[in-house]
């Protein structure tokens, strides 16, 4: 699978696309952009072999991770250290929730 998305990252690249972040987004004017973002739902060590591919294409991207996961333990020191990884890789790592999550939310509407 990583193959295939190597291949869609370089076909991307290939075609004249770029890509950048939610956050600084260099490359406001340009209408071919990409801003990748992963939902680190389920496999921590899926997404750092994505950041991996992606770092060594020089793409950057925003991974998205849940503080609580029937998945994996963001606590742990096995994801923290992927998750540090991933970082040192130069991608941004972002907060997954859901507002339903938030227990006073229907004090906040």
């Amino acid at each position: 699978m990583i193959k295939l998305y190597k291949r869609f990252l370089e076909t991307a690249l290939g075609n004249g696309w770029s890509f950048g972040n939610f956050i600084n987004n260099d490359n406001v004017e340009s209408r071919k952009q990409i801003l990748l973002q992963h939902d680190m739902d389920y496999y921590p060590d899926a997404a750092l072999e994505m950041a991996r591919t992606e770092s060594a294409l020089n793409v950057k991207a925003t991974y998205m991770v849940y503080l609580r996961s029937p998945f994996y333990n963001t606590m742990s020191r096995s994801v923290g250290d992927m998750l540090s990884e991933i970082h040192e890789l130069g991608h941004w790592i972002g907060l997954h929730t859901f507002l339903a999550d938030i227990s006073d939310y229907p004090s906040i509407m």
